[in-house]
């Protein structure tokens, strides 16, 4: 700082008091006994009270338990990572008698360099210019990475993470975190495509960046097993598989098993087809099986082979000359019901016999009874099967029922 002295800063006064040309006389003599004055360039007007203090310093500037460096009229304060120095509140400590604007403890926006100006008693000020500095912060880790609730495993900067079987990896949403002020590219949140292993950028606040690289996999169903076969296990030609009882068990590549019967495909049951079956169970192009048996409604069947249409061998009894007539009750002469016996050659009973009315299985009695139950004026066909010896008979009649 440049000083400026003047000699003559008290002429005024002393021709005042001894006279012009008395002091012009004896100036040469007093030279050395003037006051020399300091005046402060930075005083407005130069408008100096000497008998003040000229000090306005900035002795301590501190923000939040960071003290600032102060360096002639220079201050800078560095303060944590993250700090919003729009917002700040220095402690500020000044040389003493001085004010300094804007005040200690004043709120004050340090985006940007900030002046502090301290004005001392004499009224004679100094500007600062303080610096606010928050480092940007360089961390850049994926911290938490999860998808559909299932959190990957992180090793460096290699993710994974396994999901269920099925699970769609062309279109899922992580979850992820990372380090604080840093950004993550894809974004959570957004969809991606993890059918082959992704790249994941994070971005610190300092702009530096690390890759990770995230590889999702399905648990894969290794084999299935029927663990519990369905209760029934013979059907009768015609029937539907009944699937009740039915477990099927999933083993997967994790070492897991589940219950997978609800996925379960069956094919391969034929219900019109008579004999040993193998019905298939097929879960995600795994299979298994279970074997059932398709049985005749009894051991006969009107499709028989054996048995040769016109063949009349069976010897029925009961059966009126007139033919098989049943009443509703209108007519009192014919009967309600009718008992028929079955005799074979020589009155010999079968091995095995059975009887249809209309087509549909009836009886496997030697003897039977047929009531007025069925659909008046209607010609009713009966069907006779039976087996002696191995050697098939048949025969067919009809009977009518009136009102």
């Amino acid at each position: 700082m440049k000083k400026t002295w003047y000699k003559g800063a008290l002429l005024p006064l002393a021709c005042a008091l001894i006279g012009c040309a008395a002091l012009a006389v004896t100036l040469g003599g007093c030279a050395n006994e003037v006051e020399q004055v300091y005046v402060d360039p930075e005083v407005k007007d130069n408008a100096v009270d000497s008998s003040k203090s000229n000090n306005k310093n900035i002795i301590s500037f501190v923000i939040g338990g960071a003290s600032g460096a102060i360096r002639d009229n220079e201050i800078t304060v560095i303060v944590p990572s993250g700090t919003d120095v729009s917002k700040l509140k220095p402690a500020i400590v000044i040389s003493n008698k001085a004010v300094v604007y804007p005040a200690s403890d004043a709120e004050n926006d340090f985006t940007n360099p900030t002046t502090y100006t301290v004005t001392a008693e004499n009224g004679s000020s100094l500007n600062f210019i303080v610096t606010v500095i928050a480092p940007r912060d360089d961390g850049k880790n994926i911290t938490g990475f999860s998808i559909n609730g299932i959190n990957g495993t992180i090793r460096d900067t290699a993710i994974g993470l396994v999901v269920p079987a099925g699970t769609n990896l062309a279109s899922l949403s992580p979850v992820i975190t990372v380090s604080g002020g840093a950004s993550v590219s894809p974004a959570s949140g957004a969809a991606a495509n993890f059918t082959n292993p992704t790249t994941y950028t994070v971005t610190a606040e300092n702009g530096t960046t690390k890759n990770y690289v995230v590889t999702v996999s399905a648990i894969s169903l290794e084999y299935i097993t029927v663990t519990g076969r369905p209760y029934i296990a013979e059907y009768q030609k015609g029937t539907e598989l009944d699937l009740a009882g039915l477990v099927v068990t999933g083993t997967y590549s994790d070492n897991s098993a589940r219950d997978v019967t609800a996925q379960a495909g069956i094919s391969n049951y034929y219900k019109d087809v008579v004999g040993a079956q193998t019905v298939v169970v097929t879960v995600s192009g795994k299979t298994a099986t279970f074997p059932v048996t398709v049985v005749y409604a009894s051991s006969l069947d009107l499709t028989l082979g054996p048995i040769v249409a016109g063949n009349n061998d069976i010897t029925l009894y009961g059966i009126p000359a007139g033919g098989i007539v049943l009443s509703r009750g209108a007519d009192k002469d014919k009967p309600s019901r009718i008992v028929i016996s079955a005799g074979g050659i020589s009155g010999a009973i079968y091995d095995y016999i059975e009887w249809y009315i209309d087509g549909s299985y009836y009886s496997a009695d030697n003897i039977i009874t047929i009531t007025n139950n069925y659909t008046y004026t209607v010609p009713h066909i009966i069907d006779i099967i039976a087996v002696k010896n191995g050697v098939w008979y048949s025969k067919t009649l009809t009977f009518t029922v009136v009102r």
